[in-house]
């Protein structure tokens, strides 16, 4: 299937658009071969890859709250590392997880104490 969105200009070199919506029901990991236009119809011989997929979802912590340096087990699904750097974002600190396998990763609590949530961020490659 081709679907052709709108890009914005950013600068000569940048480009920014965003991805057609696709089934919710999607499973795995998906590639998406991307290619630029500027009639919609001719298009650029060189092209590039992306990658998408179900959303990451977090289930369960354990434990949900201790000092600083305590290791964090995070249970969820869809945690790929193909998406990138997937990260705990815990108050105002961003920590690097450890992915284990597609539904486990770990995070290591921030070296100050904080009551906030966590949340898990994918920064792709």
């Amino acid at each position: 299937d081709v679907a052709i969105v709108p890009a914005d200009f950013i600068s000569r070199n940048q480009l920014s658009c965003t991805s057609p919506e696709v089934s919710s029901e999607i499973e795995d990991l998906m590639e998406a071969s991307i290619q630029v236009s500027m009639n919609g119809v001719d298009f650029a011989p060189s092209s590039a890859r992306f990658h998408f997929g179900p959303p990451i979802k977090l289930i369960s912590i354990h434990p949900d709250r201790g000092h600083p340096g305590t290791q964090i087990a995070v249970n969820g699904t869809n945690f790929h590392s193909t998406y990138g750097t997937i990260v705990c974002i815990i108050g105002n600190n961003t920590i690097r997880a450890k992915v284990l396998s597609s539904t486990q990763l770990s995070c290591i609590a921030p070296p100050q104490e904080v009551e906030d949530t966590l949340t898990l961020l994918s920064i792709g490659v």
